[in-house]
């Protein structure tokens, strides 16, 4: 059976399945779900009376309040058994239980949280003469008010000014409750696990394809800004340094010259370096600038480029170019210059190819900073 507990105190209502009526007539088959009516309320501030102070608030539910949580959670008046919680009903005894445990669906319309393990009684309790009064008392005792069924129109009514309000109440409702409502409980607990984990695993792709990717340093190009693991051929540390590329970061703004780039290769840099694929190296040239290299230092526009993140032990000696990079191409160099294969061996890098900025070493722990 389906159980639907409509209250101020969602909390409070733990204690209803360890009932024992509740847990003899019942047990597992309970589907316990709770709703607040702060959640729904069509007040200010999530207020359920007139009167939040002074008043004592939740002392007296609004008509309109309890009218926009069941119209929020069910689309309108539910056609199912509705009881409400009052001192004055029954005891929740063994044979309240059963009655009820013969519907398919029973919505409980709780008392204030003071009253809220009264007895059991029926949905006119609360709501009955709705339409005559601006606000009835949770607490009325049985029979001082009409009956829904007598009333000429809907007992749930509201002030029309109200009724925008309440109907946007409606999205806040799980779109899969909405569509597995009629379905049996361990078909609804497994669509909605189902849900859960695809749902998850589609924001991680999503962040990976257009937010931030990590990327694992796998040979010394870039010793010693990033290490890779011993015993690779040049590599300084036990583990290889993780990092995280912005891949929007390059929607925002271009390129500019000492960012460290995951790119993807030219085919050139397969057939000469003997790999492809994905390199992570630092942007040295700009388009249309002219670079080249006279003993391991670099010149752009023949002035000599300052590289206080290459170590002297790193630097090669040779000399190359001058290199006119073209318009939408990029010069790649990696700061182990004599362990890197790159731009000056397969050329220049289309800005189609570029993925990312690297923002982040994240592993090891001893490795985290911000680039």
């Amino acid at each position: 059976m389906q159980l639907d507990v409509f209250t101020l105190v969602p909390h409070a209502y733990a204690w209803l399945t360890e009932q024992r009526p509740v847990a003899t007539v019942l047990g597992s088959e309970l589907d316990l779900r709770l709703f607040s009516y702060r959640d729904t309320t069509p007040l200010r501030s999530g207020q359920v009376d007139d009167e939040p102070y002074g008043g004592g608030a939740g002392m007296v539910l609004r008509v309109d309040v309890v009218a926009a949580a069941l119209e929020a959670v069910y689309g309108g008046q539910p056609t199912h058994r509705i009881v409400a919680l009052t001192p004055q009903g029954r005891q929740l005894t063994q044979d309240v239980v059963e009655e009820l445990a013969k519907e398919e669906r029973v919505t409980l319309l709780s008392a204030p949280a003071g009253c809220a393990r009264g007895g059991v009684g029926r949905a006119g309790v609360v709501l009955g003469g709705a339409r005559r009064r601006a606000r009835v008392s949770a607490l009325h005792a049985p029979g001082r008010v009409s009956g829904l069924a007598r009333a000429r129109r809907a007992a749930l009514g509201r002030p029309r000014r109200r009724r925008a309000l309440a109907e946007g109440t409606r999205s806040l409702r799980n779109p899969v409750d909405r569509l597995t409502a009629g379905l049996p409980r361990g078909w609804r607990v497994t669509i909605d696990w189902l849900v859960t984990i695809v749902g998850a695993i589609l924001i991680v792709l999503a962040i990976k394809q257009w937010v931030i990717n990590p990327y694992r340093i796998p040979s010394s190009s870039m010793e010693p800004t990033l290490h890779c693991a011993r015993p690779s051929p040049g590599c300084e540390a036990r583990f290889s340094d993780r990092v995280l590329a912005c891949r929007f970061c390059y929607r925002l703004w271009s390129p500019k010259r000492g960012d460290i780039v995951v790119f993807n290769t030219p085919p050139r840099a397969a057939q000469i370096c003997g790999s492809g694929g994905v390199f992570v190296k630092r942007l040295i040239g700009l388009p249309g600038e002219t670079w080249k290299e006279v003993k391991g230092y670099v010149y752009i526009n023949g002035k000599k480029l300052d590289e206080s993140y290459i170590k002297p032990d790193r630097r090669d000696d040779f000399t190359q170019g001058p290199i006119t990079i073209p318009k939408g191409q990029y010069f790649m160099m990696g700061d182990n210059r004599n362990g890197s294969c790159d731009s000056r061996r397969w050329g220049t890098v289309p800005r189609g190819n570029l993925i990312g900025k690297v923002i982040a070493t994240y592993w090891p722990p001893s490795r985290i900073s911000i680039q």
